[in-house]
């Protein structure tokens, strides 16, 4: 499945746009962040129970739970 930010809850594309800002801050052309992110939609995360983020994203419950992973993420608390 391939899932563009515009593809994603509007709760999960703010944090997103705020995570690619921060990340591409330093213009460096080297990092391809929307390629990030599909990664990492795609990829089992621990602090989600090892679920992929975009299994969760078909409930209010589980879309709040990738926010506030991606929030950690954005904090540096979260890697």
């Amino acid at each position: 499945m391939s899932t563009s930010s515009t593809d994603l809850p509007a709760e999960i594309q703010m944090v997103a746009e705020r995570l690619r800002e921060t990340l591409c801050a330093d213009g460096s052309p080297d990092f391809d962040f929307d390629q990030w992110l599909h990664d990492w939609l795609d990829r089992p995360q621990p602090a989600l129970g090892g679920a992929s983020p975009n299994s969760l994203l078909d409930s209010a419950t589980g879309i709040e739970s990738v926010r506030r992973v991606l929030g950690a993420v954005l904090s540096g608390a979260y890697q």
